[in-house]
C-alpha cells in the first residue's frame, strides 16, 4: 500500500506509512537519523502520524497545532514519560524526574522549582557563570597566543559540566585543559556514554512492560550500561557521604535534596543521585546548543558582524558581557531562538506517554501511545517558515515569539506539564556563554580544513565535525580577567 492510500483501522487512528510488519512494525521505516526519517514521513502522511513502533503505538506530531492539542489541550493525559532503559539502569530504577506522572514527580519538579531554580537561586550563581567563564578565557587567550586551533565541543562542554557541577555538589572536576582526577574523568566519561547509548535501539523499549523480562537478553546495551552507573554510583556516593559530613552554611542543591528525603534512608539518597544524574546529563544541551549558533555564525559571517556590532553598542570595548545586559541585545536574543529553530539539540524532544486515551486532531489516540514531537520537523516546515533552511535571525526581530513553551512553532525546552524544568537555568548559561564569546573574540576555520553544518543524531542533534576554531582577542588582555 502506498502513501497515496494511507491505512486506518476502525478506531480512527491518525494516518500511517502503509501496513505494520508483525512485531516489528514500522521500526524498518525509521533510520539510525531518526529526527530525518519521521520528517520525511510526515512530508506525506501529514502532520500527525500513527507509527507501530514494535508493539507499542506511536504517534509523531510535526506541526504546531497538533502540538498545542497534545501539550496544552491533553496536557495531563501525556504528562508522563514513556519507559526508557536509560530511567531503570542510569536512573536507579526509574526515581528521577523522568518518569511517571504522579506525586513523587510533583515533588521532585516542586523541589526543583522552589528551592533551586527560582530567578534568585540562579541569580545567586551567577559568580559561578563567571568563574567558568574566565577558565575558557584563559584557554582561549593561551591558544591565541601559540596559534593554535580550539576545539569548542570539548571548551563548551567543560564549562557547562564544570558550571552544572559547581551549583548543583559544589564541585569542580576540570581545569583550564580540562584535566581532572581519574574518578572525575571516568564519571564524565560515564555521562557522554550514557546519553550515546541512550538513543541506540533497545528492544524491551518497544514491548509491553510484561515481555521486558524475557527479552532483556537480546539487548547487548544492558551489560554496558550497568557498568556505567556503576562507575556513576560510586562516583556520587562518595560525592553525597562528604555533603553528609560537611558543616558548610551555604547549601547546594544536594544538600537541599539530602535535607528533603533525609528520612528516607537509602531509598533517599538514590533519588538524591538520580536527579543528580538528570539535571548533569541534561545540561549537556546548553554546550550543543552554543556549538551549534557558533558554527552557524562562521557559515554567515554577516550575521555575526552584526551581533558584535550590537555587543559593542550595548556593552562596549571596555568590559564583558554581563547577564543584566541580555535584555538589551535584541539581535542577539534573535540569534538563539533561530540556532534553536533550526539545531535543536533535542530534535524530537523527550517522548511522552499517554496516561488515558485521548483526542488529537479529530483522531483517537489510544492509551499507552508514546507521543514524539519533532520540533526538527517543525523547525524548517515552510508551511511555518520563510526560506526555513537559511540561518536567518532577523525572522524574529520584531516577534513576541519566544522559546519557553508558549509559542508552539519553536518548544525546544518543550512545554506543558513536563517543559524542562532546568530552562531558565540553561538558558542564562547559553546566553552568557556565547555572547562573551563573540564580544570577546573574532573567529575563523582552521585554515586549510572544509566544514559542513551536517548533522548526526548521537548524544543530541550534533555536529557532524566537531568545531575547530581560530580565536584572536577583540580587547585590551585587562577585560578578560573576570576573576
Amino acid at each position: 500500500m502506498g502513501f497515496s492510500a494511507l491505512w486506518r483501522n476502525n478506531n480512527n487512528l491518525p494516518p500511517s506509512p502503509g501496513w505494520a510488519i508483525p512485531l516489528v512494525g514500522h521500526l524498518y521505516l525509521v533510520g539510525m537519523q531518526a529526527h530525518r526519517s519521521l520528517q520525511a514521513l510526515s512530508q506525506k502522511c501529514g502532520p500527525i502520524m500513527y507509527l507501530k513502533l514494535g508493539l507499542v503505538p506511536s504517534i509523531i506530531v510535526s506541526s504546531p497545532e497538533m502540538a498545542k492539542e497534545a501539550l496544552k489541550d491533553n496536557g495531563l493525559a501525556f504528562a508522563s514519560r514513556p519507559y526508557l532503559l536509560i530511567n531503570e539502569l542510569v536512573g536507579y530504577n526509574s526515581v528521577g524526574i523522568g518518569i511517571r506522572y504522579g506525586e513523587h514527580t510533583k515533588r521532585l519538579r516542586k523541589i526543583c522549582t522552589v528551592e533551586f531554580l527560582t530567578t534568585q537561586r540562579i541569580n545567586s550563581f551567577s559568580w559561578v557563570r563567571s568563574e567558568e567563564l574566565s577558565r575558557a578565557f584563559r584557554v582561549l587567550l593561551k591558544s591565541s597566543e601559540r596559534k593554535a586551533a580550539v576545539n569548542l565541543r570539548e571548551l563548551l562542554s567543560t564549562f557547562t559540566f564544570n558550571a552544572v557541577t559547581e551549583i548543583l555538589m559544589s564541585r569542580r572536576f576540570f581545569g583550564d585543559a580540562s584535566k581532572g582526577d581519574a574518578d572525575s574523568i571516568k564519571f564524565r566519561r560515564s555521562i557522554h556514554q550514557s546519553l550515546s547509548l541512550a538513543i541506540k535501539f533497545h528492544i524491551t523499549e518497544f514491548v509491553p512492560a510484561y515481555l521486558r523480562g524475557f527479552l532483556e537478553w537480546l539487548d547487548p546495551s544492558i551489560p554496558h550500561f550497568k557498568k556505567l552507573h556503576e562507575i556513576q554510583d560510586r562516583f556520587l556516593q562518595k560525592v553525597l557521604e562528604e555533603h553528609k559530613e560537611s558543616r558548610q552554611s551555604t547549601k547546594d542543591f544536594m544538600d537541599i535534596m539530602l535535607e528533603n528525603f533525609k528520612e528516607e534512608g537509602s531509598g533517599g539518597e538514590n533519588v538524591v543521585k538520580a536527579v543528580i544524574t538528570d539535571l548533569i546529563l541534561a545540561s549537556d544541551s546548553t554546550g550543543v546548543a552554543a556549538e551549534w549558533a557558533m558554527a552557524q555564525l562562521l557559515h554567515n559571517p554577516s550575521v555575526m558582524e552584526k551581533a558584535q556590532i550590537e555587543l559593542n553598542l550595548v556593552v562596549g570595548p571596555n568590559r564583558l558581557v554581563e547577564e543584566s545586559d541580555f535584555s538589551k541585545l535584541e539581535y542577539f536574543q534573535a540569534i538563539i531562538k533561530e540556532t534553536m529553530r533550526l539545531c535543536p539539540p533535542g530534535p524530537l524532544l523527550i517522548p511522552r506517554s499517554s496516561d488515558e486515551a485521548c483526542k488529537i486532531g479529530g483522531y483517537h489516540i489510544p492509551k499507552g501511545s508514546t507521543l514524539f514531537i519533532n520540533a526538527f520537523a517543525m523547525g524548517r516546515d515552510p508551511r511555518i517558515w520563510e526560506h526555513p533552511t537559511k540561518f536567518m535571525p532577523e525572522r524574529f526581530l520584531g516577534s513576541s515569539t519566544d522559546i519557553k513553551g508558549q509559542h508552539f512553532e519553536l518548544i525546544p525546552f518543550g512545554s506543558g506539564r513536563r517543559i524542562c524544568p532546568g530552562m531558565p537555568l540553561g538558558l542564562r548559561t547559553l546566553q552568557l556563554i556565547l555572547s562573551n564569546l563573540l564580544h570577546g573574540f573574532d573567529w575563523s576555520f582552521v585554515q586549510g580544513k572544509v566544514y559542513t553544518l551536517e548533522d548526526t543524531f548521537e548524544t543530541a542533534l550534533l555536529l557532524k565535525t566537531p568545531l575547530e576554531v581560530m580565536a584572536t582577542p577583540r580587547h585590551s588582555l585587562d577585560v578578560y580577567k573576570v576573576f
